[in-house]
């Protein structure tokens, strides 16, 4: 930080400020330097700078604050708070570090111009806002302007005629009478009429005749006047000049004043880069000799280095094949896992469904639970998710409206199915009208170009300068695929210079001796070897050596402009970008360069590429470059770069590139499209030739013939030869020699010659010509090649032609009616069905939602209905209450009168009369149940559900006829407009069908009988009947609306004369039944009608049949649907409601059943006159005689205490108990010195009969093995957290990060005040991770109260941050550590590598595209401040001229919208990070509730990001720094630029340096104590045996 403020104060005032803490607190005490910064950046002027008082007074510097910088900073919105206000003034603590770097952080990205565009920007904006009233001003005035200048010549007019001047001073001409007259009659504010009254007054008036006595005293008193008025008006021109002269005095006073500054700030700066160049000089010299002096012995280690890369980098290869396969088993493996879990989830929903209502889940609940409900995380999301899948099922004829539920005819399917697709004709040809398909893309202008080759196959490229020496008389280039990127990188580099010095000549002079380019695959560039090397290299550093000793750099731009790069040099960007991070260039970005190459060399008639495009998707990309054209059967989605990462990527990739965005606007939802794209009709390449080089084989040492057609047609080509030999221009040559060094070569004439046979075109359309001369033709074809081939013999480079014709043959289509007609019309037509289909589309799913609605409703009211009613019949009785008292008092009569037959008899008699009032019970609640079951079905509810269903059902039949009627009125206007080039006049109706009343008594009584009455033999649903009357009101008005469109087309079909009659004379419009005239007999078709007008009706009738036959059908599902769906839902309540019926009877059964055998069981008792111990019981409708229950009183056994099990390794808890006590008195913090700790372990194994017991496997520990225990448990430190072996030594696993989230939701729930501590009631009835994996409940329990001693503050509560961080540990301590920090945090931390990788590469596309937004919203912004700045500059110049002694004066106020603009954009991107990437990783988190962050907000809060680590780790040195300063540099180095300098977690958690840090504690890691122990013991054992071995 204050290396930071330090060179921007240098930078920005040009004086080096001391930066220790005493003296930079000392030096801007006063808040002079603070207001220079301030000056600087044009924030206050020079007299607001005068008013701050340098001194060392605190007193005087606090005022300075307070009275002046306070407000100068609150511009910027930064506010110092009074206690930092008094350390500043007073020279303590680092208030005014961070107060400068606040002022660094707002200022440093904005220069002098922003504030000064801010200002105007503040000032533009009211005139801006008002621009239109401005405007309305300018107008009205020039009105009134206009009306007065009129009014004035008319008076003008008057005066002449009444020849007013002969009465007036020869100095006052026509126009000074016209403007006193002027003047008196604004004095009078009289009208324009009234003016006229007063001169026609005038005319009539007798003439005046003056007075000369008066006429002289007048002559006098008007120059008297004049004489004053003229003095006055020079008084106040001197006045104004005077103001005028001394405003433009004080201006030039402070240019000069700035000027000064400005000069004395650009030595400043001077001065500082001479020392800057000098130090620069010193160190490049100290360098160079350092070079000199390492050169050998980087010489030496090259070769050793060389050897180790080459080693290292096959070991990566074997792991990245290995990483490769673990990743493809990984992929296969979650592949499965998914496919198992949606079968578990299926399984377990259907089982669930049988559980809660008893039955089969019905087909339309199982395509319910379908939809994907892990991915949709909102209802609403979910819910349209099932409304297109119901509306795609609906239109795919999909169960439930498979046309096998209703019965039609073949034909009439096939009549349909014709009509449709003249019906989807006719909108898509609208359709294609309003979106029209994409031009071709451009070709680049490369007209000079009449050669184009490539060449490859060439092991060898040293003989290439030979071959361009030969080719340069035809002015045809060598090029390598290197030239084109080292031009556009020189390109790059060139362009990017900022500064340009004086040896820039030189410079110029030594361009073309840099090195080679980059080629695509190495990445790696091409210098010189051997001697030459070196030469060059000590060359280079020689002039690098003159070159230091510049003083004086001309800048090329001004430091805030950008730099302007052509296309040429941002490609060069690219790939030097691309290059420098070891990657492949593409070949998208190679083929770009390349073609920019070519337009640079205007000075060639021809190019030849060595050794480039080497696959079919290079080749198609030039091709398409070159041609502007897209290559036949090429899909750019294939040509994709695979990485290891590729096969276990499961999510389909997103093409970013939208070639045609009307594609989905061109097709309709709802019809077919006979339609199609038109295609070229043929494709040619750009090339001339392209020409592999083959080696000969070795047994024929280049003497063999070149193979023949039928040869190469038996080979197997790969898809770049067999491209190019479709086109007829692909070339072999085969020679022994080619790889041989390269002196022989092929001719150049090959290449350049225009005598070579033409290159055949690819056709996509089949020719029957071609055909035949195939046939015929064909064998001499291959005759010559077959001689052409033996005379090659003698030759140096045979060349073999390849070439072959394919010919597909189009399908035949059925061909519809193309007659033009208006756009204009076909573009409404296309509005007109998009509103139609879009309506359709969504009153259908309306219709589902709402159906879904209802019948999702059946199933919860029947199981509310089951449940209540179950409740209901088995709510409690008295019946165990009076059997209970019944049985005490038989069993309080003594034993002696129990053998009195006269007793058993009134006990008898008592036995029956209590049966009798029981049953008596039963009837009653018997007939309750029944009658609260008669009000259930009395509500209504379900009839109101009956009528909902069938009301939406009418819903969708007339959704089906509007769309039929908007059907036949397109067709109308479409055929209609085709014949006589406008619409149809007529247009067709929609009719309601009437919808059902949900309160219709007669519908409601129906269906309640049927859910009432049980042995009722009526199964109709009465509102079948009404469905089927709706339908054929429905048939009946398709059949009323076709109709109509039929009487349309017989309209339009009367416009065509019968043949034979010749032309008729133009026809009079003609009226129909009302006494409209008919507009369309007005038209006469045209010939290309007349032609083809029986075909035109006969796709017109055959559309109109089609729709509404299709109508018909859509009626029929929906109608059958319907019925299916009422009989389900009758079935389901009527079966409810009965059932509860049979619940009822057999409830009352069963009861009086239970009431029987009570009684028997008393008179049984009675007989054998014996007491009944055991109670008796009527329980629901049950009647059972507990045997654990009686009703004597008889002493109950003590219970046996309860112990817990003891292991001979593992510590029981009363024994963790009894050690906590004893370190809670020796060490309460938490910590104790590691030698104490020792010897208390030590004492507790060795000492046999003391109070504290350990398990025997630990008794048989040695002293030294314990020191090696108590090694191995903790870190190497004199402190130790004796907690950490109490929590080791629990035996239960450690949280993981949702039980660990889970808890401290819990805890917090408890600690709304967040003071971190709860009671021990809270703690103990909170569920732990542990309690369900201890198998003994006891432990547990114990476990729990040992926490709580552990933990425990103040009386009985306990810190439970405390306890989750100290079970914030991993096998994995990275893991552990982000455990710990999310704790603290309250967000789970991202510690995967791989996904927070993921997440970066997310957030830089998505920022991308927000920096983009803002880009442009910042430009659009910019172009309303300068029309508005030009308004406001127009205004004023208009104002100065109009009106006299204008003072134009700037107003200073305080505005910052751009910065709240930027602020603002800012804020929104930071919210937007943060909340998308929580929803990305889900995966983290209790229940959803915690967000996952991979951006620590609070990380840099102080002590700093290394205090979850343990006490030492902020003292002990590492490197001469402490953990805690390591810590904080690995995190300052962590800092992503990307991300506006935040840390990302996954990044500073996986640092190398972090990881050396964190694997040097056991703080995050977890122990087991016993296995220790086990293996020290082990270890013993082995020493013991290996010694007397």
């Amino acid at each position: 930080m204050r290396d930071i403020v330090q060179e921007w104060i240098q930078a920005r005032l040009g004086v080096l400020i001391n930066m220790s803490p005493e003296s930079f607190a000392q030096s801007v005490r006063d808040g002079h330097l603070l207001s220079q910064v301030l000056r600087n950046y044009e924030l206050i002027t020079e007299d607001q700078l005068q008013t701050i008082e340098q001194s060392d007074d605190a007193d005087t510097c606090l005022l300075n604050f307070k009275n002046h910088i306070n407000g100068w900073l609150s511009q910027l919105g930064i506010t110092v708070q009074d206690d930092e206000l008094f350390e500043i003034a007073n020279s303590k603590g680092t208030a005014a570090l961070n107060l400068f770097h606040k002022v660094y952080l707002e200022l440093n990205t904005k220069t002098n111009i922003h504030f000064v565009a801010q200002q105007r920007c503040k000032y533009a904006a009211p005139i801006e806002k008002s621009y239109d009233i401005i405007h309305w001003q300018q107008d009205h005035l020039e009105v009134l302007k206009n009306k007065c200048i009129q009014a004035r010549e008319e008076y003008i007019e008057y005066v002449k005629r009444q020849n007013v001047g002969d009465f007036l001073c020869p100095e006052f001409k026509s126009e000074d009478v016209a403007t006193d007259a002027r003047s008196e009659a604004e004095s009078v504010d009289l009208t324009y009429d009234e003016l006229v009254d007063q001169q026609r007054y005038a005319k009539d008036m007798e003439k005046f005749v003056p007075d000369p006595q008066h006429e002289s005293y007048r002559g006098e008193i008007l120059a008297a006047f004049w004489e004053k008025v003229n003095l006055d008006e020079e008084d106040t021109f001197n006045k104004h000049v005077t103001e005028s002269l001394l405003k433009q005095s004080l201006y030039e006073k402070q240019m000069l004043e700035k000027l000064g500054e400005v000069k004395y700030q650009k030595h400043t700066m001077l001065e500082n880069q001479l020392v800057l160049n000098d130090a620069i000089v010193k160190q490049k010299d100290a360098d160079f000799v350092k070079k000199l002096l390492l050169r050998e012995k980087e010489l030496d280690e090259n070769e050793f280095t060389y050897y180790l890369e080459k080693e290292r980098v096959l070991l990566l290869h074997r792991k990245i094949y290995k990483e490769k396969l673990r990743l493809r088993a990984e992929r296969h493996y979650y592949m499965c896992l998914e496919a198992v879990k949606d079968i578990v989830n299926a399984s377990l929903k259907e089982i669930e469904y049988k559980k809660e209502f008893g039955e089969e889940p019905t087909q339309k609940i199982v395509e319910d639970t379908d939809v994907p409900e892990e991915i949709i995380h909102l209802e609403i999301d979910r819910q349209d998710r099932i409304d297109e899948k119901d509306f795609e099922s609906y239109l795919a004829y999909e169960w439930p409206w498979e046309m096998d539920n209703i019965v039609i005819d073949d034909d009439r399917l096939h009549e349909m199915y014709r009509g449709l697709n003249v019906l989807g004709c006719t909108v898509h040809t609208v359709l294609v009208a309003r979106y029209p398909y994409p031009p071709l893309p451009q070709k680049p202008d490369l007209a000079n170009i009449t050669v184009s080759a490539c060449v490859n196959g060439l092991p060898e490229t040293s003989w290439l300068p030979v071959l361009q020496k030969i080719l340069e008389e035809r002015q045809v280039l060598v090029i390598e695929i290197q030239d084109a990127i080292n031009f556009c990188v020189n390109a790059y580099k060139e362009e990017s210079k900022v500064e340009v010095d004086d040896d820039q000549a030189e410079e110029d002079a030594n361009k073309g001796k840099g090195n080679k380019g980059k080629d695509k695959k190495g990445g790696k560039e091409k210098g010189p070897k051997g001697k030459k090397g070196e030469k060059s290299k000590a060359k280079e550093a020689k002039e690098k050596g003159k070159k230091v000793d510049k003083t004086v750099q001309t800048p090329r731009i001004y430091p805030c402009e950008e730099i302007t790069l052509s296309v040429k040099a941002q490609l060069g960007k690219t790939a030097h970008e691309v290059l420098n991070e070891g990657m492949f260039l593409t070949d998208f970005l190679l083929v770009t360069m390349f073609v920019e190459y070519l337009k640079s060399r205007s000075d060639i008639k021809g190019w030849v590429l060595i050794n480039y495009l080497t696959t079919y998707v290079e080749a198609a990309l030039l091709e398409e470059a070159l041609t502007g054209l897209p290559v036949p059967g090429y899909d750019a989605h294939m040509s994709m770069c695979k990485s290891i990462y590729d096969v276990a990527d499961l999510e389909k990739k997103v093409d970013e590139q939208v070639l045609d965005g009307n594609v989905n606007f061109r097709k309709s939802k709802l019809l077919p499209n006979p339609v199609q794209k038109p295609e070229p009709g043929f494709y040619d390449t750009a090339l001339t030739a392209f020409i592999q080089a083959k080696l000969a084989a070795e047994d024929t040492d280049g003497t063999d013939p070149a193979p023949t057609h039928e040869e190469l047609e038996d080979e197997e080509v790969d898809a770049i030869d067999k491209f190019y030999s479709d086109l007829g221009c692909n070339y072999s040559y085969i020679n022994a020699s080619v790889g041989a060094g390269g002196k022989k070569t092929a001719k150049a004439g090959q290449v350049g010659d225009k005598k070579e046979k033409p290159k055949e075109k690819k056709s996509t359309k089949s020719d029957a010509t071609d055909k035949e001369e195939d046939k015929t033709g064909g064998k001499g074809k291959k005759e010559d090649k077959k001689n052409k081939g033996k005379k090659g013999k003698d030759k140096e480079a045979p060349v073999v032609i390849v070439h072959e014709d394919k010919a597909t043959q189009a399908p035949e289509e059925e061909e519809y009616t193309d007659v033009p007609f208006p756009d204009d019309l076909k573009i409404a037509l296309a509005s007109f069905w998009e509103n139609a289909e879009q309506v359709y589309k969504e009153d259908f799913q309306q219709v589902f939602f709402l159906k879904r609605i209802i019948l999702d409703a059946i199933m919860p009211f029947v199981n509310y209905v089951t449940q209540y009613m179950h409740t209901y019949i088995s709510r409690p009785d008295d019946k165990q209450t009076y059997l209970r008292e019944f049985q005490r008092t038989y069993n309080e009569f003594d034993e002696d009168i129990r053998n009195d037959e006269e007793f058993k008899a009134e006990l008898h008699c008592r036995i029956y009369e209590m049966k009798e009032k029981l049953i008596e019970m039963c009837d009653r609640r018997m007939m309750e149940a029944e009658q609260e079951r008669v009000i259930l079905i009395g509500k209504n509810w379900t009839p109101r559900q009956f009528i909902e269903l069938v009301n939406n059902y009418i819903s969708a039949f007339q959704i089906e006829l509007d769309l039929c009627v908007d059907s036949l009125q397109l067709l109308g206007d479409y055929y209609t407009g085709m014949v006589t080039k406008m619409p149809n006049e007529d247009s067709m109706k929609k009719e309601l069908l009437p919808k059902l009343d949900l309160d219709d008594p007669h519908i409601a009584g129906g269906i309640n009988r049927l859910l009432q009455y049980v042995d009722d033999e009526t199964k109709d649903n009465p509102l079948k009947p009404v469905v089927e009357s709706t339908e054929q009101k429905a048939l009946e008005f398709v059949d009323k609306i076709r109709g109509t469109a039929e009487s349309v087309m017989k309209k339009v079909r009367g416009l065509f004369a019968p043949e034979g009659k010749g032309k008729k004379k133009p026809p009079k419009p003609k009226k129909d039944k009302k006494g409209k005239a008919n507009i369309l007999t007005l038209f006469e078709p045209d010939d290309l009608v007349k032609q083809n007008s029986e075909k035109i009706f006969e796709e017109w009738a055959c559309a109109i049949k089609g729709e509404t036959i299709r109508v018909a059908l859509r009626l029929d599902l929906l109608k059958a649907d319907l019925f299916s769906n009422l009989d389900e839902i009758t079935e389901t309540t009527q079966k409810t409601f009965h059932d509860i019926f049979d619940q009822i009877r057999t409830r009352y059964q069963n009861e009086v059943a239970s009431v029987t055998n009570a009684c028997k069981v008393l008179t049984r008792a009675v007989e054998e006159e014996v007491k009944v111990q055991e109670e008796l019981f009527l329980k629901d409708d049950n009647f059972f005689i507990d045997p654990d229950s009686i009703l004597f009183t008889d002493k109950v056994p003590p219970a046996k205490p309860l112990a817990e099990f003891e292991s001979a390794v593992v510590f029981t808890a009363a024994q963790l108990d009894k050690i906590t006590d004893v370190l809670l008195d020796l060490a309460p913090s938490g910590y104790i010195t590691r030698t104490c700790f020792l010897y208390l372990v030590e004492d507790l194994v060795i000492a046999e009969d003391g109070p504290i017991s350990v398990p025997e496997t630990w008794k048989q520990l040695q002293p030294n093995e314990v020191n090696s225990l108590v090694a191995r448990l903790f870190d190497d430190v004199e402190y130790t957290q004796w907690r950490d072996f109490i929590l080791y030594n629990l035996m239960v696993p450690f949280p993981n990060e949702d039980e660990l989230f889970c808890m401290r939701k819990i805890f917090r729930e408890y600690d709304p005040d967040s003071t971190e501590l709860i009671t021990d009631y809270q703690f103990l009835t909170t569920p732990l991770w542990f309690e369900d994996v201890v198998e003994d409940e006891i432990r547990a329990k114990l476990l729990k109260l040992l926490l709580i001693k552990l933990y425990r503050v103040r009386g009985n509560r306990l810190n439970y941050t405390a306890m989750l961080l100290d079970l914030s540990k991993d096998e994995n301590p990275v893991r552990g550590f982000a455990k710990a920090l999310g704790v603290s945090l309250g967000k789970p931390v991202c510690w995967d590598k791989n996904v927070g990788e993921q997440f970066a590469a997310e957030m830089s596309k998505r920022r991308k595209i927000h920096e983009e937004i803002v880009r442009k919203q910042n430009e659009e912004h910019q172009d309303n401040v300068e029309m508005t700045e030009d308004i406001l500059t127009d205004l004023v110049d208009h104002t100065v001229h109009v009106c006299d002694s204008v003072v134009i004066e700037d107003i200073v106020e305080e505005a910052a919208v751009e910065e709240s603009f930027q602020e603002e954009v800012q804020g929104e991107c930071g919210s937007f990070i943060a909340k998308d990437y929580g929803e990305m990783v889900g995966e983290y988190g209790c229940e959803g509730d915690y967000d996952f962050t991979n951006i620590s907000i609070n990380f840099e809060v102080e002590p700093g990001p290394s205090w979850p680590l343990s006490w030492h780790a902020k003292v002990q040195n590492v490197e001469d720094r402490s953990f805690r300063e390591t810590v904080e540099e690995t995190y300052e180095e962590c800092r992503n630029p990307e991300f506006n300098g935040e840390v990302l977690a996954h990044e500073f958690l996986n640092h190398p340096r972090f990881l050396a840090l964190i694997a040097t504690t056991s703080r995050f890691s977890v122990r087991i104590p016993p296995q220790i122990v086990e293996d020290l013991l082990a270890e013993r054992e082995a020493n013991e045996a290996s010694g007397g071995l």
